[in-house]
């Protein structure tokens, strides 16, 4: 194929030939390496046959646009979201004890009269595969005591976060340094979404009712609830977010990779002494939002609570304490 233009021509139509020779046998290849070519040709009419090359070819090499169609048929990647019990498991009896007191503590910092209702999701590195990472670690001849570099993806940050830490292979597959991670966002129901259009019917503005300062209104609440009972709680400018691993071409060394966030509302809880810390991280999009958007971006999440139900997610861990399957016993299989 002549992908030189004829640059010495001083006829236009020489070039628009060429470009349109091009276009087409440009054309031609893709249509060669186009895995429904027989699909379409065997069930599409003829007439619309243009039309659904047009559809078929834009959207067959775009993994976002081919998740999206997946989600909307409810078909997804479970590997991404962990099952609540699969969740549960994962975790020790004392943290999970704890981390439905601290949501019951959330439920309460509310108030009496609270009309908001919430989800609660599991995020973070908790929620990674572990044999995975260990899998990798071994291919690449890492030992248990090897230390690795850590950086952030934002290079004012990497002396402050990490000065005092060195971190060691078997830290990482220990889960040792990974606090538990949970994010709090609206889940408004029907009825909370009639209380909030009697505000806007008693012109109050849309904006005081809008999810980003109500979030901000619950977080604040949540931080001098859990200040007045004497609990270490405090704002963090920085959050820290999940990892990756990052091979040096040259070196060969194995880095990692953690994001920051300047623009979360989030609290680091010390919740008791003998457990790993909580980061709670407060987003002002709407569950349905939020889920669809980590199934679609790939980000790992356990769904923990709907519709403000933490008894639900008390009665799921009762139930494995019980038998062993953590799931409410109205809904377990």
């Amino acid at each position: 194929m002549n992908k030189i233009p004829p640059l010495f021509s001083e006829d236009s139509k020489i070039y628009e030939k060429w470009l349109k020779k091009i276009n087409k046998e440009k054309y031609e290849e893709e249509l060669s390496k186009f895995p429904y070519k027989d699909f379409v040709e065997k069930c599409v009419p003829e007439n619309e046959r243009g039309l659904a090359y047009a559809f078929l070819m834009s959207d067959y090499k775009n993994e976002r646009e081919i998740r999206q169609g997946l989600l909307e048929r409810h078909i997804f990647d479970e590997s991404i979201q962990m099952s609540r019990q699969k969740f549960l498991k994962k975790m020790n009896k004392d943290e999970n004890l704890a981390m439905i007191d601290l949501l019951e503590d959330f439920w309460n910092s509310r108030g009496r009269k609270s009309y908001f209702s919430f989800a609660v999701l599991a995020v973070g590195s908790n929620l990674y595969n572990q044999e995975e990472i260990k899998a990798y670690f071994e291919k690449e001849g890492l030992k248990k005591d090897d230390v690795l570099k850590e950086f952030t993806n934002d290079y004012g940050s990497d002396e402050e976060v990490f000065k005092k830490r060195k971190l060691k292979v078997k830290d990482i597959l220990d889960n040792k340094h990974n606090d538990i991670d949970l994010l709090i966002c609206p889940d408004f129901n029907y009825f909370t979404k009639l209380h909030l259009w009697d505000k806007v019917k008693k012109r109050e503005s849309w904006e005081d009712c809008c999810s980003s300062k109500i979030t901000l209104e619950y977080y604040e609440k949540f931080y001098r609830y859990l200040s007045d009972k004497n609990i270490s709680v405090k704002k963090e400018k920085a959050s820290q977010l999940g990892f990756s691993f990052y091979k040096n071409p040259e070196t060969k060394e194995i880095v990692r990779i953690k994001g920051i966030s300047y623009s979360s509302l989030t609290l680091k809880i010390d919740y008791r002494k003998e457990i790993r810390p909580f980061h709670i991280y407060f987003d002002h999009n709407l569950a349905e939002l939020k889920i669809k958007n980590d199934l679609l971006d790939r980000i790992p999440f356990s769904v923990l609570v709907r519709r403000s139900n933490i008894w639900d997610l008390k009665y799921a861990f009762y139930n494995g304490i019980h038998n062993g399957i953590f799931e409410n016993p109205i809904f377990a299989k």
